[in-house]
């Protein structure tokens, strides 16, 4: 018993071919559907780029801070930059008395008692008696007067020679160095001051 084979016509091929073709355009390598790995030097990069932008933004942060608030300035409680005033202590020595101010017979001036530095006053005044100064009550060193006199405050103008000034210069740049960056024609004068002191000194009231 014979068979003869299904002939097909030319037709029918071409679409099954056409069918074929369309399916295989269509099917997708799964590989297509998953990201592809970002290499680990790329993820270093970028990590790094991220802390450089925030360390940026820090440093702004900061830097605009500093700037709008000015010089900053150590308050009497440690805590705060804000300035504090205290008041003034007035030149004339009843006044300044009956205002509780304190004279500093080194710096040669009144002040409060808060701002006052006892264990530094003690330091130099120790250094102003072992100097052995002379003190007079005008320019021509003719009325004497006593250190235990002058560190009263209760006086006008007091001369004594220009080593005085030297040692005055000396306490006033240790014990406030923000006036020096206040003045800078401060420092100019201190640095002559102490390379050549002059030879009379006024010890003067100062406000």
């Amino acid at each position: 018993m014979s068979y003869t084979p299904l002939k097909t016509t030319p037709t029918d091929e071409e679409a099954i071919q056409r069918a074929t073709k369309t399916d295989e355009e269509e099917e997708w390598p799964v590989s297509s559907h998953l990201p592809r790995p970002v290499p680990r030097r790329l993820r270093i990069i970028d990590v790094i780029k991220g802390v450089a932008i925030i360390l940026l933004l820090a440093a702004f942060f900061m830097l605009g801070r500093i700037t709008t608030s000015g010089k900053w300035h150590h308050s009497l409680s440690g805590n705060d930059t804000a300035l504090v005033s205290v008041g003034k202590c007035s030149p004339d020595w009843k006044e300044a008395e009956e205002a509780g101010c304190v004279y500093d017979v080194v710096l040669s001036t009144w002040m409060h008692p808060r701002c006052f530095n006892e264990e530094m006053y003690q330091k130099y005044k120790t250094i102003l008696q072992d100097m052995n100064f002379k003190y007079w009550l005008e320019p021509e060193m003719i009325n004497e007067i006593s250190l235990e006199a002058v560190e009263t405050g209760e006086h006008g103008w007091v001369w004594t020679d220009g080593r005085y000034h030297h040692l005055h210069c000396s306490i006033r740049s240790r014990a406030n160095p923000s006036s020096i960056d206040e003045r800078p024609d401060s420092l100019g004068h201190n640095l002559s001051e102490r390379g050549s002191p002059s030879p009379l000194f006024a010890v003067q009231r100062q406000s």
